[in-house]
């Protein structure tokens, strides 16, 4: 059987979805670290990964090319989240340096 037949390849039965796989790469890059956050990040660490993370979240979701379906809508809660530390995080009151 070939891949067509089954609605992966090219052709009347199916649509092939190209894939930009450093493009995937990056936005994955900077969402992982998000994994890692611990108590024992400075606010000036916290602030550089969330930043990214945002930024690049923010990109996939809403301007590429990917419409992302599934996984839209906890994506943009995710996203959500990001910009509401980032705003808390960028606040006068808060120390980069601080735990």
């Amino acid at each position: 059987m070939r891949a067509w037949d089954l609605g992966f390849g090219p052709g009347e039965r199916g649509i092939m979805i190209r894939l930009n796989g450093s493009y995937m790469y990056q936005v994955g890059f900077t969402l992982h670290p998000l994994q890692s956050v611990n108590t024992t990040w400075t606010n000036g660490q916290l602030y550089g990964v969330t930043f990214n993370a945002e930024r690049w979240l923010d990109i996939l979701l809403n301007n590429s090319l990917y419409k992302l379906q599934t996984a839209f809508a906890s994506g943009q809660e995710l996203l959500a989240t990001l910009k509401e530390v980032n705003v808390k995080l960028m606040s006068d009151d808060i120390e980069f340096g601080d735990k």
